[in-house]
């Protein structure tokens, strides 16, 4: 048996980010989140996203049923730092770049987290990268009294993200 293990949010500037399993035999699709606050003072300084993703982690894998021993393919990025050497304890781990199903699942998953917290359909792409950025950018810098607890503050960029976050809301 074996699982796959992506993640998706980690670059965007909005809301936490969401980590997905998937079993590949039964399709059983599994998520969570590492909550905003840990890409927030003081706990991004220490680092705490990266031990609160093995929490994640291991909460998903209960969930999906997984036996010591079992194949845990993961992808490479480094929020899976820890991970990586936690789940080497109990299973077989590879890293991989994944694609397809399980990529397409926690993007998915990860816009419908951002919706929930109240960011419009309208302004959520599928595809990551320097549009969804921007357009997450502007939306935060709309409202920000209210939005900025939703945002990554932790970042050693946000300073100049912030000016430019302003800077594309008029403000």
């Amino acid at each position: 048996m074996t699982v796959i293990i992506d993640d998706a949010g980690v670059g965007d500037p909005v809301g936490g980010c969401v980590i997905g399993v998937l079993r590949v035999e039964n399709g059983c699709f599994v998520w969570d989140v590492i909550p905003v606050r840990f890409f927030q003072e003081p706990l991004f300084r220490k680092r705490l996203y990266l031990e609160e993703a093995v929490n994640v982690v291991l909460r998903c894998l209960e969930k999906s049923g997984i036996d010591d021993g079992e194949l845990v393919r993961i992808c490479r990025g480094d929020i899976f730092r820890l991970v990586k050497r936690r789940l080497a304890e109990r299973y077989r781990v590879e890293e991989v770049k994944v694609e397809g199903e399980l990529q397409v699942l926690v993007e998915e998953a990860y816009l419908n987290y951002l919706h929930g917290l109240g960011v419009p359909r309208e302004i959520l792409t599928i595809e990551s990268g320097k549009e969804r950025f921007i357009r997450l950018l502007k939306w935060i810098y709309d409202a920000p009294e209210e939005r900025l607890k939703l945002a990554k503050t932790g970042w050693r960029s946000w300073s100049k993200l912030e000016k430019w976050g302003r800077k594309l809301a008029g403000k």
